[in-house]
C-alpha cells in the first residue's frame, strides 16, 4: 500500500506469513533520519522510556531491566527510584531529555 501527500509519502508492506524483519534492517531504511523511536521490539537491547501508571496495577519494568533510562509517569508520588521521571504531559519535556540524551540540538 503507497500513502501519498504533496508533502510525504510512506509504503506500507504486508509480510504475508514472512517472519518480522530485525529491527536493525528496518532501521537501516530510515537511515537519512536523526532520531528513530521504536515501540515494541521488547527483546532488543535499546535505552528506553518506560511510562509507568501505578495504579494500572501492572508491574513495572525499570525495576529489573537495565535498559530504562527514565519514567514517564502521572503518578511521580506512587514510584521509587533513582532514574529521572518525566511528567507524561509535558510532551515538550519529553522530547527535551530524548533530544539531550543522544546529543540533538533543539530546534527553535
Amino acid at each position: 500500500m503507497l500513502i501519498a501527500s504533496p508533502y510525504r509519502y510512506a509504503i506500507v508492506r504486508e509480510l504475508n506469513g514472512a517472519d518480522e524483519p530485525p529491527l536493525a534492517k528496518l532501521a537501516a531504511r530510515l537511515s537519512h533520519a536523526d532520531l528513530v523511536i521504536v515501540e515494541g521490539f521488547t527483546r532488543e537491547t535499546l535505552p528506553r522510556l518506560e511510562v509507568v501508571r501505578p495504579s494500572a496495577g501492572r508491574d513495572p519494568l525499570y525495576k529489573t531491566e537495565v535498559e530504562i533510562v527514565a519514567i514517564v509517569t502521572d503518578e511521580p508520588d506512587a514510584i521509587e527510584t533513582d532514574l529521572p521521571m518525566l511528567d507524561l504531559d509535558d510532551i515538550a519535556g519529553i522530547g527535551a531529555f530524548i533530544c539531550e540524551r543522544v546529543d540533538i540540538a533543539l530546534k527553535d
